[in-house]
């Protein structure tokens, strides 16, 4: 049975930083593989999004899926984010060894706290309560300073908070980049909303420059985060979007194009069962300079199950690069007892009798699916 996660995305663990909410078919022939209105890299020097990445066999599906991962993970924004944030709060750590900034785990949470609070109408209106903006400054290790300033407002169903972290030269030592000197900022902003129908949205604009990995450094573009509840008919959805996110670290480059994840879920009562119908559509481009080009993802078909801990029993998604990769799920596969079937350049490639298998092989798609980057 396939499990059911929340989105993830290349920031979302980056909340650390300032103790809140950061936390991220056909052959694609050119820097665009989404029609004309394709928003387009601004610092691919290399090229990475002019080309389709290998794809004509499952070993490059295999090698294209790695590169992937390694974009959301260890080489990518994630983790250059929390490197940063290391090496500027190293001090800020209690004597009990846990880090002073360490703020919890909103993002991860979300879905349960929206569900607890769906058909919770709170009884009192409160007025607006405007908390004084605060400003800190702290010193970076070896030269430079940040300055963080934090504001906010609430009342009985409503709180938003807005951050911005400006980079003046500050100078660290990281293990994955070496030495890492950060100038311009990013700004964020998360707020819930709670009643009848209940949300949570997250957005975080980049604009930073610098050095890194002996060469320059890019940070730019947005990303943006949001899920809804509402009672009544108990709809759940959860949305990841990012227009443009691209990182440049020396000669290591990753780039995020026009990338929409959707989750939508309801509830239905049948017989006295109750079950959580779902459906699942996700578009966008990811490049890496180790992917040798960039890949399209998109879902033709609508990916939809009968229940959110169930496997799909329909749909495709499919994997662009010179080549194209189609997953077909359910009765889309045409093929009898077989729950997921793999068409590469439309040859049938291999099947699973169960999706879980799937999964574990290609665990790029166990992270979109239900889930995100």
């Amino acid at each position: 049975m396939k499990k059911k996660n929340t989105l993830t995305t290349p920031l979302m663990l980056s909340g650390l930083l300032v103790g809140s909410a950061f936390t991220l078919s056909g052959c694609v022939s050119s820097s665009s593989s989404s029609g004309d209105d394709a928003t387009g890299p601004q610092h691919d020097s290399q090229g990475v999004f002019a080309a389709g990445a290998p794809l004509n066999n499952e070993q490059e599906l295999d090698d294209v899926i790695a590169a992937a991962n390694r974009a959301v993970g260890e080489d990518g924004v994630e983790q250059f984010l929390d490197e940063l944030e290391g090496a500027i709060f190293v001090k800020s750590v209690d004597v009990a060894g846990a880090s002073t900034t360490d703020d919890a785990d909103r993002t991860t949470a979300a879905r349960d706290r929206l569900r607890e609070r769906a058909g919770r109408w709170r009884q009192e209106d409160a007025p607006d309560r405007v908390i004084a903006a605060t400003v800190q400054q702290d010193d970076c290790p070896n030269g430079g300073h940040i300055v963080i300033t934090s504001d906010s407002t609430e009342n009985d169903r409503y709180e938003r908070w807005d951050t911005t972290v400006a980079f003046h030269g500050c100078a660290v030592n990281t293990p994955s980049w070496g030495d890492v000197v950060v100038n311009g900022q990013l700004d964020e902003t998360w707020e819930e909303s709670w009643g009848d129908e209940n949300f949570e949205n997250y957005s975080v604009h980049f604009d930073i420059t610098g050095s890194a990995a002996g060469g320059d450094l890019v940070l730019s573009g947005e990303e943006h985060w949001g899920i809804r509840a509402r009672s009544g008919d108990v709809f759940f959805s959860e949305q990841v979007r990012i227009p443009r996110l691209e990182f440049l670290a020396g000669e290591h480059y990753i780039g995020f194009l026009d990338v929409d994840l959707n989750y939508v879920e309801r509830e239905v009562e049948e017989q006295g069962t109750t079950r959580y119908p779902y459906e699942d559509h996700w578009s966008g481009r990811i490049g890496t300079s180790g992917m040798q080009g960039h890949i399209a993802l998109d879902t033709p078909k609508t990916v939809a199950g009968p229940n959110y801990d169930a496997c799909p029993t329909e749909g495709e998604l499919t994997i662009s690069g010179n080549g194209t990769a189609s997953v077909l799920f359910g009765m889309d596969t045409g093929i009898s007892n077989a729950e997921v079937a793999l068409v590469i350049n439309n040859a049938l490639s291999q099947t699973w009798d169960d999706c879980d298998d799937f999964f574990d092989e290609f665990d790029l798609l166990e992270g979109i699916f239900h889930g995100g980057l």
